[in-house]
């Protein structure tokens, strides 16, 4: 893998064999933390393995890291079993136009020009790579096919982690031609921490490979959402009810964050209901909570149904649908007495009382 090739300089002078010591061990330490591989990431998206299968060490053509890990006849792979075999490099350039690769800049056309193919008898070419468990992978295998010029003479199978996910792959039939570059994407949630990508031989001539690349890219998660249903009861019309609902990003610690970018009400009776608009986006880490504040607000009597609406990006997206519930009571007339009150005589400056009832239904 390619190293940071940073320096720092330390300007001191020690002045005993201890301090001597001490100053040649920091040294050390910085040396080591510079020498530490930098990796592609984005969004919490790691490329963890890139192997040129078959060849030499590559750069990548973008300058990203890691670099294409070499596979050669002198220097196998450490990732790799016995008993297939390297091909001599294809001179002919390579059509880097699929639509499998397009926009892929950190692939080198020498890449496809090498390869690794697995005669029939002896272990199926397999390559196992440590990862860490219950977390998932995308599996980049890439091939290009040179040496047969037309379909139905080189098919062949994927497995991955024991489950085939591929079945007679003709690479010339995949990529529309010879000396064409192709990709295949696989995703994988670890049950253990070994990735294991094996090539069995298809109905057709043997398998053959041109590289590796596995991404670490976190499980996304499912959003919760609590209470559900979201039940009000009952409310008099022309009052405002609220209710607390809780979204939980239900993930762990090897789980993605989840994006809540709109909060809207929606239903049959969508307009007895109310929640604040959601002005930015409300982003929760694995295990998180937000609490927000949706509100019945009948303003006629009767039952009334919504659905409280969260577009995010978890597993349960892109739209979280919760039923909403709630009846809407008209208040109850007041019944006041219409006959005379009679407050007999009454002295002037003095006050007459008498008792009239109210009721209410």
């Amino acid at each position: 893998m390619k190293r940071n090739q940073t320096q720092l300089f330390i300007v001191g002078k020690p002045k005993s064999a201890f301090r001597t010591m001490l100053f040649m061990a920091a040294m050390v330490l910085i040396s080591l933390i510079l020498a530490q591989p930098q990796v592609s990431r984005a969004a919490g998206v790691a490329v963890i393995y890139r192997v040129n299968v078959g060849g030499p060490q590559l750069n990548a053509p973008d300058a990203s890291l890691p670099v294409w890990e070499a596979d050669t006849a002198a220097t196998p792979s450490p990732y790799i079993n016995t008993g297939s075999t390297i091909s001599a490099p294809y001179a002919g350039a390579i059509n880097m136009t699929h639509a499998s690769v397009t926009g892929l800049t950190h692939l080198p056309m020498a890449m496809f020009q090498t390869q690794r193919f697995d005669a029939a008898g002896g272990n199926e070419m397999m390559w196992t790579f440590p990862v860490t468990t219950g977390q998932q992978y995308r599996v980049r295998l890439y091939f290009a096919e040179t040496a047969f010029n037309g379909a139905n003479l080189r098919k062949f199978n994927i497995a991955i982690e024991g489950t085939t996910v591929q079945v007679d792959l003709d690479i010339f039939a995949a990529a529309a031609g010879k000396d064409k570059a192709l990709m295949r994407e696989f995703t994988v949630i670890m049950a253990d921490a070994n990735l294991n990508i094996d090539l069995p031989h298809g109905t057709v001539n043997n398998p053959a490979l041109r590289g590796i690349e596995i991404i670490q890219s976190p499980v996304v998660p499912a959003l919760t959402v609590t209470p559900n249903p979201v039940a009000f009861g009952n409310a008099l019309t022309g009052t405002t009810t609220p209710q607390v609902v809780t979204l939980t990003n239900s993930g762990t610690a090897l789980n993605a964050d989840i994006t809540i970018t709109a909060i809207t009400i929606g239903g049959a009776n969508a307009n007895q209901f109310n929640t604040p608009v959601l002005v930015n986006p409300i982003v929760l880490t694995p295990g998180q909570s937000q609490t927000i504040t949706v509100n019945f607000a009948p303003t006629t009597a009767g039952a009334k149904a919504g659905t409280l609406q969260v577009a995010h990006n978890g597993s349960n997206g892109p739209n979280t649908n919760t039923p909403m519930t709630g009846t809407g009571i008209a208040p109850s007339p007041l019944n006041v007495p219409v006959a005379p009150v009679n407050f007999g005589n009454v002295n002037i400056g003095s006050a007459g009382q008498q008792t009239i009832v109210v009721t209410h239904g």
